[in-house]
Order: structure tokens, then C-alpha cells, then sequence
């Protein structure tokens, strides 16, 4: 995971295992800057509990660098992302992806 600072947030509160979690974020192909996924289009944050295993591996392990309020592009690996089984039609296998998200 590649992580990419567009905003700083407030330096102190930083997600950990167990946390409630909720960020909005739009999901874009790298290989042809699709986007695949985001949450503005559903004008809602998404939540979840880091670390329960819900989200990508990527999400776990990048996320916990952002501190609150902080806007960033996580760039991902296919093996910390949804690898060899892609994610249906919205996401092919071995795919790399860039997250835009801002916690």
C-alpha cells in the first residue's frame, strides 16, 4: 500500500484495531482510471470495524496511517485487494487499485 497526502488531518487521532471507522472514498482502476466504486455517489460515509476482516487487506493496513479529517490516495495491490477473484463485474482479477478517501 502507497499512501499519497492530499489534505493533513489532525495528526493525533489515528484508527486502530477494534475503532469504528467511517470515510467516504471513490475506487478507481489503475490500469484505466475507472471508477468502480464510491461512496459520494451514495451520499453516505461507509463504516465499518477495522481489523474485523470486512474490507480489503489494502483498507486494514492503509488506513491506520491516516489521521482524522485527512485526505489521501491509497494505491493497492491486487494481493491486498480482491486478487485473483476480482470483485463481479466492477473490478477484474489482478486488478491494482487507487483509493481516494478521507476519514
Amino acid at each position: 500500500v502507497t499512501v499519497l497526502r492530499l489534505e493533513v488531518g489532525d495528526g493525533i487521532t489515528f484508527p486502530q484495531t477494534g475503532d469504528r471507522v467511517s470515510i467516504h472514498y471513490k475506487g478507481i482502476l489503475v490500469d484505466n482510471g475507472l471508477e468502480f466504486d464510491s461512496s459520494y455517489g451514495r451520499g453516505a460515509e461507509f463504516s465499518f470495524t477495522l481489523g474485523k476482516g470486512d474490507v480489503i487487506a489494502g483498507w486494514e493496513q492503509g488506513l491506520p496511517m491516516l489521521s482524522l479529517g485527512e485526505k489521501a490516495v491509497l494505491t493497492i495491490s491486487p494481493d491486498l485487494a480482491y486478487g485473483a477473484a476480482g470483485a463481479g463485474d466492477r473490478v477484474p482479477p489482478h486488478a491494482a487499485l487507487r483509493f481516494e478517501v478521507w476519514l
